[in-house]
């Protein structure tokens, strides 16, 4: 499978995945290049830790992506993200720059032209760079350019509308869908009554 590789698009070859450190060295430059990749099985663990830091717990409250007011417990662990990177058709697509990596995100292809995107995260230090929108700009890329699909698609706790604005921007609109949040000990324990997920799709032209 051909990946997006850089923001330029040229394809990176696969290696052990480095995290970046806590928070950016200083100064950061404007428009540093990142390189994205698929991360290999035998980096589920560090996956499930960039994941779970930037939604769950104390580091997360670094950010404006944490859900730590809305649950409790881990997003993920390393049994789930190491089964799904070994499953046909699933990328979790690595950001990295000269530091290590700085960003993950989810993405699943569907039998009818649709993808999904899932565990869209930034390392909390790392947030408000821009980095978020170029990541998922290489996610988009790759499920039109190496999948082929026409729409890919998401959901968000409903109550996260400073999440719920940023995929707007980027031209998600909601399908009127909406779930009961699926409380569980591997992805989280709602700390508030009524939570629900939202879906949101972006469609290209055929």
């Amino acid at each position: 499978m051909s990946t997006p590789g850089s923001d330029h698009g040229h394809p990176d070859a696969p290696g052990d995945v480095s995290p970046a450190p806590a928070s950016p060295p200083t100064p950061v430059a404007a428009g540093v290049e990142l390189h994205y990749r698929c991360a290999l099985p035998a980096e589920a663990s560090t996956v499930a830790d960039l994941v779970n830091s930037a939604y769950r717990g104390a580091l997360a409250r670094l950010g404006w992506t944490t859900e730590a007011d809305l649950l409790d417990g881990q997003r993920t662990d390393a049994d789930e993200v190491g089964g799904l990177i070994g499953r046909e058709g699933v990328c979790f697509l690595l950001a990295e720059d000269e530091w290590g990596v700085v960003g993950s995100v989810l993405l699943q292809r569907g039998s009818d032209g649709q993808a999904q995107l899932g565990m869209f995260v930034v390392q909390p230090g790392w947030q408000g760079l821009g980095i978020g929108k170029r990541l998922m700009e290489a996610a988009e890329r790759l499920v039109r350019e190496a999948w082929g699909c026409d729409r890919l698609s998401l959901t968000v706790i409903s109550r996260r509308r400073e999440l719920i604005a940023f995929y707007e921007r980027r031209g998600y609109r909601s399908t009127g869908e909406v779930m009961p949040f699926p409380a569980s000990p591997r992805g989280g324990v709602p700390r508030v009554a009524g939570l629900a997920l939202l879906r949101m799709e972006k469609r290209w032209p055929a």
